[in-house]
């Protein structure tokens, strides 16, 4: 499936915290903005006490930049399971302003 998401689609993503197993579901998640850019892919998940901690993301910020891995906060991320992908509201440019994560 690979055309735009559907208002229902975003409207069902469910927070990225309630996912369950979230090492296992998300570990291959694809990101996109919203607006349907997509940001890159799931490097790792942090989760703590079965607590999803943060979520470490491959970024691309532009065509030919070198990717770098970015640690996202999960109350950003929202997932849609039907299409193995999480939903932010951030922009490239808010990812770009992102720490680089401490352990690529």
């Amino acid at each position: 499936e690979t055309g735009p998401l559907t208002p229902a689609e975003i409207r069902g993503a469910v927070p990225a915290q309630n996912v369950n197993d979230p090492k296992q579901t998300l570990s291959s998640a694809q990101i996109k903005s919203v607006w349907g850019d997509v940001l890159g892919r799931v490097h790792s998940v942090d989760v703590a006490g079965g607590k999803l901690k943060s979520v470490d993301a491959n970024v691309v910020s532009s065509p030919g930049a070198k990717p770098k891995v970015v640690r996202l906060d999960p109350a950003r991320l929202k997932y849609v399971r039907s299409r193995n992908m999480l939903l932010t509201t951030m922009s490239k440019p808010d990812l770009d302003k992102l720490p680089k994560a401490d352990n690529p």
